[in-house]
């Protein structure tokens, strides 16, 4: 009767705690990316307090070195992008001719079919059904989008700057909440969640690096137009599991389309796209990633479905750090082994 109590417990438990991260997911999204950055810029800030440097002024620091970072980041990409974006209506054209010759295919196809098999003489019923508002169609979703964006953007350097100045102090507090008993427990839990976090980014940072120089050489070799950027992009989307080879293909398959008509670099395009992707999360990830996060395919393929349902792309984002973190404290806390070990590999 106790295990049955203490199941339909945690069950509930779970099941409150995602309500409230899908109902608050922006601020919840909010303050995971400031964890994940703080988590990244603290040994550069302990660092500089070992050779007498405030920890505020460290603090400060690293965050002017997060938004420079960005900045140059968001000049590079945007004067590529702009290049792109002029040449866009062309490629809309050529596009829109493909979808027109693939609606002919399919329209004679239908004829030589109704020849074959003459269509239902029934009366077909027609059901009109009402489209939401231009309002709730556009304007909710938009101010909704926009508000998370500058919520984001607003909030995350101030974030990540008091995390980093009161690290020791947060720390602290977290562990005292705990039984004089379990606080050794949580502290190791902290400094594991830590150690994850910081070479999951460090690592999937470093994959990406090198999947974009190879997508980029790919580009050149090709004579692809946009190369640097179609590398870029093409590098780091493919660090996200299942759906990273088709979202890296999208932008070097566009800007193929206007340049050659003929099949072979098309092949050569999309099997070296295929390769990358598989060479990335097959032998690279595991090397550089997978020690630290230690997870089984299975949960990884549950998270990423979950939170990416949940949150979209910034589910699909944080999914793996948040359940590896989920996985630390189990793997530390007595009554919660078992689930660190069904999340394991």
């Amino acid at each position: 009767m106790q295990v049955k109590s203490n199941f339909v417990s945690g069950v509930i438990a779970f099941g409150v705690i995602m309500g409230i991260c899908y109902v608050a997911g922006s601020v919840i999204q909010t303050v995971l990316v400031s964890i994940l950055l703080a988590t990244l810029l603290d040994p550069v800030a302990e660092l500089l307090s070992h050779i007498r440097v405030p920890r505020a002024l460290s603090a400060f620091l690293m965050v002017l070195l997060m938004i420079a970072v960005v900045y140059l980041a968001f000049l590079f990409l945007y004067n590529r992008a702009e290049n792109f974006a002029q040449e866009l209506p062309r490629y809309s054209k050529i596009i829109r001719s493909g979808v027109l010759q693939v609606r002919h295919a399919a329209e004679r196809f239908q004829k030589q079919t109704e020849q074959v098999i003459p269509p239902s003489q029934e009366r077909i019923q027609t059901v009109t059904v009402a489209e939401p508002s231009l309002l709730s169609r556009y304007l909710f979703p938009g101010v909704q989008t926009a508000y998370n964006l500058l919520l984001m953007i607003g909030f995350i350097p101030f974030l990540v700057f008091f995390m980093l100045t009161w690290k020791a102090h947060l720390t602290r507090s977290c562990i005292e909440v705990f039984g004089e008993a379990n606080q050794p427990g949580i502290a190791k839990v902290l400094t594991s969640i830590a150690t994850m976090v910081r070479g999951y980014l460090v690592g999937n940072i470093l994959i990406g690096l090198i999947l974009a120089a190879a997508f980029s050489i790919l580009n050149f070799s090709l004579g692809l137009r946009f190369r640097i950027i179609l590398g870029l992009s093409s590098g780091f989307l493919s660090l996200i599991p299942y759906l990273g080879a088709p979202l890296s293909a999208i932008g070097p398959l566009l800007v193929a389309m206007a340049q050659f008509h003929t099949l072979p670099p098309y092949l050569i395009l999309i099997g070296c796209l295929i390769g990358f992707h598989i060479i990335g999360l097959n032998f690279l990830f595991p090397k550089i990633v997978g020690a630290r996060v230690n997870m089984n395919p299975v949960a990884v393929t549950l998270a990423i479905l979950v939170w990416g349902w949940m949150w979209g792309a910034m589910g699909l984002i944080l999914a793996i750090p948040i359940t590896a973190g989920a996985k630390a404290v189990c793997d530390n806390v007595q009554g919660l082994k078992k689930f660190g070990k069904l999340l394991g590999d």
